[in-house]
């Protein structure tokens, strides 16, 4: 029982195991490569713009998180589904709007983060250097969740296509076994 409850809270769609593994890796990769790009820039070279645009890239997922978090919400009003079904949906919504609160935290944080770092080593080239590593596995999480929202928002739209077409069957049975009845009636 301690088991299955550990695994549903492992198996978390995308957001578990794998997810924390894939934002670990996203965090090295962004790490070193801003460490990379940093290096690559003379310190008497440094563009003051630039923190601007880190904090508006690190800021834009907030928007798409945004949209999908109110797609969830409106996904709790939807119709043609059983009770039991009805149940099981609003606890996989509730997981998924708790997690976007968290990916959106991140990105108000991230944002911030950046800002307030940039603020403070932006006379000093060698702190700036290493607060650009830092920003760089920020940006790099931002960009791995983005996917991961992305994926989610696909399977969105799988699932209100699935309940669509499921209804249209069930309506398409239901009026060929009106006709069947009313053949049947006739003969």
């Amino acid at each position: 029982m301690m088991r299955n409850q550990i695994n549903n809270s492992i198996n978390c769609g995308g957001w578990g195991r794998m997810g924390f593994i894939g934002i670990l890796l996203a965090a090295v990769i962004g790490w070193h490569l801003f460490e990379y790009l940093a290096s690559l820039i003379p310190a008497s070279k440094i563009n003051p713009s630039i923190p601007f645009v880190l904090i508006t890239l690190l800021f834009s997922p907030f928007v798409y998180c945004t949209q999908y978090y109110f797609k969830l919400i409106d996904l709790k009003s939807v119709t043609g589904i059983s009770d039991s079904e009805k149940r099981r949906l609003l606890i996989i919504i509730d997981e998924k709007v708790s997690q976007l609160r968290v990916a959106l935290s991140f990105y108000v944080l991230a944002a911030a983060t950046t800002a307030i770092l940039i603020f403070l080593v932006s006379n000093n080239p060698t702190y700036f250097k290493n607060a650009m590593k830092f920003i760089g596995a920020l940006f790099s999480v931002s960009i791995f969740s983005l996917a991961l929202i992305h994926y989610e928002t696909n399977e969105l739209g799988n699932f209100k296509a699935n309940l669509k077409n499921r209804a249209t069957k069930k309506k398409n049975k239901s009026d060929h076994l009106k006709q069947l009845t009313r053949t049947k009636i006739d003969d």
